[in-house]
């Protein structure tokens, strides 16, 4: 038995409430649980309790054996001088003064497949613990703990862009830039893209966007990836337009070796991202505007820019590719863009300006987008869930790491369910 249990089972009032009686014999009714206190202090504020005759207001102690009251150091602390009512799985002591709390004992109340259930979820050992009750679980109250887990996925992202919106001094659209910049990384290369996104100023981005490959030059000069010996023209034209711009800005260039490369597949090449990125801000130089207008599918379009043809033969500066391809952003990675930057982008847009129709657009985005297909979602499609958009998935996934890891199905919506 943990204390966690007995809280929910009092919130939720899962226990058999007819004929309650304190452990002197007053009767008791629960007029109002009260709110669960996250601080130091009793178990549940507010709470509104009959006992006898006489309407009590005030908060609620909870412990598995009445006796913890006195080993938890109660007694002499001001701050529980305002409880009605300790309520306790089973009450194995009266002491001196102890009277002066009526006490209610739950043992008998609850019943045991309650008890089992929750016992069954602490100790499992998967890493969805409830992955053998899940099942018997409604659809919508799955779905609504996933969209309420994607709001909370989509609200941890909206935080780090507040704090990059910060560090740009307020400015919007150097923070789209970084956070663009950042999503090309695709995990791999994530830190190198942002460190680019710093050394690289996004007034400097604007101006080479109007001029044919120089935003090439840009990027691939301020990564640190030209070698030391050009191999062909295109590469000597790039470094020398890249020369030009370091003298006339000051640039300091970054180091390749920021930069994975090995074990990262072929079309996920720094490289060719640098490439794809310069070809974006080319053909969109106000993409921070453009996105407050967009659906998934004009996104896509938007996303899907035509590289140079030098680039169909080679995925990085080093040597030609043996196949002949167009190194185009594919949908999965404008996806990942959209639900990672995008949508979030809008929604911290939204906050900051007050406008809930762009946080309700956000939201849309993610419906409107193809559910994602890692790992961890066809673990949760093993189980017998079925998603049918983006925000579904990052909620499994944010469900999975706020919840699941850490082993807190009473406080999700699931859990409670199978509990209850």
């Amino acid at each position: 038995m943990r204390e966690e249990f007995l809280h929910f089972i009092w919130d939720q009032q899962l226990y058999n409430t007819s004929n309650l009686v304190t452990a002197s014999g007053d009767e008791v009714i629960v007029d109002d649980t009260g709110y669960l206190n996250k601080l130091s202090g009793p178990d549940f504020h507010e709470a509104k309790v009959k006992i006898g005759e006489t309407l009590w207001a005030g908060s609620v102690e909870i412990h598995v054996k009445s006796s913890d009251w006195f080993k938890h150091n109660h007694e002499p602390d001001n701050a529980y001088g305002n409880v009605i009512l300790h309520v306790v799985y089973e009450h194995d002591i009266i002491a001196d003064g102890f009277y002066e709390i009526p006490v209610l004992e739950l043992k008998g109340r609850i019943t045991r497949k309650t008890i089992e259930k929750f016992e069954t979820l602490k100790a499992s050992k998967s890493k969805i613990p409830c992955e053998s009750l899940i099942r018997e679980v409604p659809q919508r109250i799955k779905a609504a703990q996933l969209k309420n887990s994607a709001v909370d996925r989509l609200k941890t992202k909206v935080a780090e862009i507040q704090r990059n919106h910060k560090q740009n001094r307020g400015d919007t659209d150097i923070t789209f830039y970084r956070t663009l910049l950042k999503a090309f990384g695709f995990k791999a290369n994530t830190l190198a893209f942002d460190e680019l996104a710093v050394r690289t100023p996004f007034y400097i981005v604007k101006k080479c966007a109007h001029v044919k490959g120089m935003l090439e030059a840009l990027f691939i000069g301020q990564a640190g990836m030209f070698p030391a010996n050009p191999r062909d023209q295109y590469q000597e034209k790039l470094l020398s337009d890249y020369t030009f711009l370091k003298t006339k800005y000051g640039l300091q260039p970054g180091s390749s070796a920021a930069w994975k490369t090995g074990g990262v597949r072929p079309g996920n090449q720094p490289v060719l991202r640098l490439a794809q990125l310069a070809a974006l801000f080319e053909s969109n130089p106000n993409i921070s505007s453009e996105v407050y207008k967009s659906d998934p599918n004009i996104l896509k379009q938007m996303f899907a820019v035509e590289l140079n043809p030098y680039w169909d033969e080679r995925f990085t500066l080093q040597k030609v590719a043996q196949k002949s391809t167009a190194k185009k952003l594919n949908e999965k990675a404008v996806e990942n863009i959209i639900i990672n930057t995008i949508a979030p982008f809008l929604y911290f847009m939204g906050d900051k300006r007050d406008r809930p129709e762009l946080k309700e657009k956000a939201m849309d985005l993610l419906v409107n987008t193809k559910p994602e297909n890692s790992s961890e979602i066809k673990n949760w499609k093993s189980l017998g869930l079925h998603f049918s958009s983006a925000l579904e998935t990052q909620g499994a996934l944010q469900l999975k790491k706020d919840y699941c890891t850490k082993v807190k199905c009473l406080h999700c919506e699931i859990g409670k369910y199978i509990v209850g």
